[in-house]
């Protein structure tokens, strides 16, 4: 995986303001990783998970990620062609309402 070698992890680091991004491993977490740059990493930060994992590691991640929101689900569906029926781990997340 010299992919991974490329890039360090604090290019990242506003994606993670809530970890201790020195104990983030590109290889283990990458489910944690992908899921968090896909909802909040910035254009650049995407580009650079696009050359860290394959397509088919964040294909899987988009269908099965309850982490993602709708809106991001769905964006990344349609760029990558997938089913909305296959992003439904995403889709079905439980929508609270205020009481009036």
């Amino acid at each position: 995986m010299d992919r991974m070698a490329v890039i360090d992890i604090s290019f990242f680091s506003s994606c993670f303001w809530d970890v201790d991004k020195s104990k983030l491993n590109f290889l283990k977490d990458y489910y944690f990783i992908i899921s968090r740059v896909l909802e909040s990493g910035t254009f650049s930060q995407i580009l650079a998970l696009r050359k860290i994992y394959t397509d088919d590691q964040l294909i899987e991640i988009i269908k099965s990620s309850t982490s993602l929101s709708p809106r991001v689900a769905t964006y990344w569906a349609h760029f990558y062609h997938i089913s909305l029926q296959e992003v439904q781990a995403c889709l079905k997340q439980i929508k609270f309402q205020l009481r009036p």
